[in-house]
């Protein structure tokens, strides 16, 4: 079973969006975003889900002052992967938003918009 990581928008008394992740992208968002946040900025970041039957996606601005947390199960430790923290800070960089599932994130900026156009695959 692989470990999941839950990015959690909203508080518990309203409604709630989660969505779960394998822990080490959940922990490499969590990551870029405190950094981010600690400098004073945001971050968008895309969701690629399944909206009833539908493949979708929503963004989000993230500040410091959003309602989100983490919570990770399986495991005693989660370490963020180096190598999406540095795709994430590539995108931040560039004005780019990050997606989640990563794999429908774009390595190249150019590939930004067709991404955002491209349907879902199936998410938690």
């Amino acid at each position: 079973m692989t470990a999941q990581g839950t990015f959690v928008y909203g508080t518990d008394t309203a409604k709630p969006l989660a969505l779960s992740f394998p822990a080490h992208e959940a922990k490499s968002l969590e990551e870029v975003l405190f950094e981010e946040f600690d400098a004073g900025r945001g971050v968008r970041v895309t969701f690629h889900v399944i909206i009833g039957k539908a493949s979708g996606y929503r963004t989000f601005y993230l500040t410091a002052a959003t309602p989100l947390h983490f919570a990770y199960v399986d495991q005693q430790e989660v370490e963020s992967d180096p190598e999406l923290v540095a795709r994430f800070r590539a995108a931040i960089a560039d004005k780019r938003a990050l997606h989640f599932p990563t794999e429908r994130m774009p390595k190249d900026p150019a590939d930004q918009a067709s991404a955002e156009q491209a349907p879902a695959e199936d998410a938690e």
